[in-house]
């Protein structure tokens, strides 16, 4: 489930990078001037979504004129559902409470029926991201695994380490072992992906599929996973998943699946926003992820670096996703989920 309007999301966000006139800036900065935002993750310390958003607390105020003070906080809980819920429902549409709920667990509660989701995602208010995000297969070195006929050989169950029900942690591996036949046990119930990693530093687990900023450059160099197949054509040498897939139902699921990676870690607001605060931080945030300090500190943590996406685009490629699922679809989908 490819989309086009991504190619030119840069070109889309590139007005942002021009400064507010001075009548512009002026009114701008009595709005922010003195004050505090909060910004939240979805997930518990220590985890990529964690580690990102505490990169944008601390760049993002440079870019609102007001220099507020940006304060980072976790509020984790059933892979971002948590954050969300509050953020729908609690949280007042002031533009001073943010949050980086996550991807998969907090795009795709809705959809796969969970009651505990009382929100509806396309109704907040997106900000932007600063690229998709690649997922990858990371395997222990002691699975034995190198390439994808090793895993197709594989004869005995393999432990891959999940969290939430709605997670792409979880569900993706349990696609691939319906459809492919792999021998994946999903083990669920980890609090977070930095617990999931954990467990595959701990050999509890064999394998966890995530993005490359949730492992420490250190499991990679010094040889303690490897990747084995990844989302997104990013990384040199490596199999990408669509080269997998046999079925076409399959290939709809992963393109489901794969939807909260393409919109990647998200900032987002409450629904409702004022229109004012609301283009105060798309402008704020579009001029950060292009900052050359920004891109260099996110590159040293891991983050990717790609096309940033406009929260506009971003509202729209949801919308027009989520409304255009057939019941087929949604049905399997929660299949997966009904099963745990």
């Amino acid at each position: 489930m490819g989309i086009a309007m991504l190619t030119c999301i840069a070109g889309a966000c590139a007005s942002a990078v021009a400064q507010p006139s001075h009548e512009q800036a002026s009114h701008e900065k009595i709005f922010y001037a003195g004050k505090t935002i909060v910004l939240y993750a979805g997930q518990p310390a220590g985890g990529g979504i964690d580690s990102e958003m505490r990169l944008v607390a601390q760049f993002i105020g440079r870019f609102i004129p007001g220099d507020p003070i940006v304060q980072p906080r976790n509020m984790p809980g059933a892979g971002g559902v948590t954050l969300g819920n509050s953020l729908y429902s609690s949280i007042p549409a002031d533009g001073l409470t943010l949050a980086m709920p996550g991807r998969a667990g907090f795009v795709l509660a809705p959809i796969g029926d969970d009651k505990t989701a009382r929100y509806d995602v396309r109704k907040f208010t997106w900000i932007g991201s600063a690229a998709s995000t690649n997922f990858i297969f990371w395997t222990r070195k002691t699975s034995g695994l190198k390439t994808i006929a090793d895993l197709r050989a594989l004869k005995r169950e393999m432990a891959i380490a999940g969290s939430g029900a709605t997670t792409s942690n979880s569900i993706m591996p349990e696609v691939l072992a319906r459809y492919e036949h792999f021998p994946f046990k999903v083990v669920r119930g980890y609090p977070g992906m930095a617990a999931a990693v954990l467990s595959v530093e701990r050999g509890e687990t064999e394998a966890v599929y995530c993005d490359r900023a949730s492992i420490r450059p250190d499991m990679v160099s010094g040889g303690l996973v490897t990747p084995l197949f990844q989302t997104f054509d990013q990384e040199p040498g490596v199999p990408v998943i669509d080269t997998l897939l046999s079925d076409p139902r399959e290939r709809e699921l992963v393109g489901l699946l794969t939807t909260p990676m393409r919109l990647g870690l998200a900032l987002i607001g409450p629904p409702d926003m004022p229109a004012e605060p609301t283009a105060i931080l798309r402008e704020a945030y579009g001029r950060m992820v292009r900052d050359p300090a920004y891109q260099q500190e996110a590159k040293r943590r891991g983050f990717d670096i790609g096309k940033p996406n406009a929260g506009e685009e971003l509202a729209a490629y949801l919308s027009k996703t989520i409304s255009g699922l057939s019941p087929e679809v949604i049905a399997e989908y929660r299949s997966f989920i009904e099963k745990n």
